[in-house]
């Protein structure tokens, strides 16, 4: 008797977690609070870092969230943000010259 027996299918994405898409193509489930540079790590996607505090910038990403927001953030300090189903990660370099 299977009665009582409850089954969930995530299709690959984490409970509680949210889907990154970085700018190599690379798709990666993460959970809420994880570190956004632990997981740029894991997906392979290269980051320039110098101070790893978060004060320098020299990591700064832009991210565009599942409401269309776009957010600049460090990877070396940052986490995955709560209740996003998606975050798109798009390599940017504020402090380049635009040209």
């Amino acid at each position: 008797d299977d009665k009582g027996i409850e089954v969930k299918l995530t299709l690959g994405r984490l409970e509680e977690g949210s889907v990154i898409q970085w700018p190599n193509g690379v798709c990666l489930c993460c959970r809420s609070g994880d570190s956004l540079g632990l997981a740029a790590y894991k997906a392979k996607v290269p980051i320039k870092y110098s101070c790893s505090s978060g004060s320098c910038g020299t990591c700064e990403q832009q991210i565009i969230l599942t409401s269309g927001e776009t957010r600049y953030v460090r990877p070396c300090m940052a986490r995955v943000p709560r209740g996003e189903a998606s975050i798109k990660v798009i390599r940017s370099d504020r402090y380049e010259p635009m040209m």
